[in-house]
């Protein structure tokens, strides 16, 4: 038998309740649904931002690979000449400081010997140069020893930098002569003193020898440059060039050991490299920092500094009065006859720079020069086509 479906039943009191939360009025069919609708909660109007939008530019970068191929090269240069100077390959073209020989070539006579050819004949020995070529290991070697405070030797026990040795020791030749001198200005004089009297001189006069008309042999020799040296205003500047410059040279290599790599992959790749300018300066840096260790070099070979006893002008060991003579003085050529230095000529320079002081201030420079024109500026346009 079908289920009978429950008639409905009305209200009680004629009221219908209201409905639950969620839960709508029942709709009948054919009945009108109820116009009132719940209202929808407002949510709070963003504050608006502005933002400084950056106007997009309409082109882009791309390194342009002529420039750094030549970036490449200058930067090679360098390490090639720095390599072959501490190799000692090829002294006359790749030595940092020369001695040159100016004896003329009228006085270079070719010399007999004692030896025998085959056919009876005494053998000529022709003239030697006694040029002296110094590479950049005896002057790395040195700084390396006077950093460390101990002496750079080869296996036979001898020293690997001989040159720098003796510039360091003319050097503190002077200091020690310019501090013996700023010790003595505030003491009084022998005679006034007699005690300050040195003791070779008192002994002397005990003996009844005469002492004053005679000089002993065990006295030092004072360095005349060390009464100079106090007034010397670019004295301390060379002094130090000279000792570290080569330390500096090493810091050069890693720079230009930089640039090098830098060049080499901005011809291949699509990136923008960066930093071309900056290791340029700081190469060329330790290229002045190097010409003003060889031209200080070259000044304590000299003799300098010196004061004219007539006019009391000082000569700095840093001439740069002669600072084209000391970087071509290597290409002068030797002259035919002997020349008779006039009274106020200066003499020839006893050393000189090399072609490595050249590259190391030039290169920098036309690194530097180019770096300024590495990248090219390309529209997007170009893809519209």
């Amino acid at each position: 038998m079908a289920k009978q479906a429950k008639p409905i039943q009305p209200y009680r009191g004629g009221v219908r309740p209201a409905p639950g939360v969620g839960r709508p009025y029942p709709v009948r069919p054919g009945t009108p649904r109820p116009t009132g609708q719940r209202p929808v909660p407002r949510r709070p109007e963003p504050i608006p931002v502005k933002k400084n939008r950056r106007k997009e530019r309409e082109y882009f970068f791309i390194m342009k690979r002529g420039i750094c191929f030549f970036i490449m090269v200058f930067a090679l240069v360098w390490l090639a000449v720095f390599a072959l100077s501490f190799l000692k390959i090829l002294p006359n073209f790749t030595s940092i400081l020369i001695e040159p020989d100016r004896t003329p070539i009228s006085l270079r006579e070719e010399q007999a010997t004692d030896e025998l050819d085959e056919d009876g004949n005494p053998i000529i020995q022709e003239y030697e140069d006694k040029s002296v070529f110094i590479g950049l290991d005896d002057m790395i070697y040195g700084s390396i020893g006077k950093l460390l405070k101990k002496p750079q030797v080869d296996a036979d026990g001898a020293s690997k930098s001989p040159y720098y040795d003796n510039l360091m020791k003319e050097i503190d030749t002077i200091n020690g002569a310019a501090s013996e001198n700023a010790d003595t200005e505030g003491e009084p004089e022998a005679e006034e003193n007699p005690a300050a009297t040195s003791s070779l001189y008192l002994a002397g006069e005990e003996e009844g020898g005469d002492a004053e008309g005679e000089e002993s042999e065990e006295t030092p020799v004072v360095d005349e440059r060390g009464e100079v040296a106090a007034e010397d205003t670019m004295f301390s500047i060379g002094t130090m060039a000279v000792t570290y410059f080569p330390i500096v040279l090493a810091v050069g290599v890693v720079l230009a050991l930089l640039i090098l790599l830098l060049a080499f992959f901005a011809l291949f790749g699509r990136r923008i490299f960066r930093g071309f300018t900056i290791m340029a300066i700081l190469l060329l840096v330790v290229g002045v920092l190097t010409l003003l260790g060889g031209i200080a070099a070259s000044g304590i070979r000299q003799g300098l500094p010196t004061k004219d006893s007539e006019t009391g002008e000082v000569t700095s060991i840093i001439d740069f009065s002669r600072i084209v003579e000391f970087l071509t003085g290597s290409f002068t050529p030797v002259p035919e006859e002997e020349v008779e230095v006039e009274e106020g000529q200066l003499a020839d320079l006893t050393a000189v720079g090399g072609i490595p002081l050249l590259v190391f201030a030039v290169a920098p420079v036309a690194i530097l020069v180019l770096s300024f024109f590495t990248k090219k500026k390309v529209p997007y346009s170009i893809f519209d086509r």
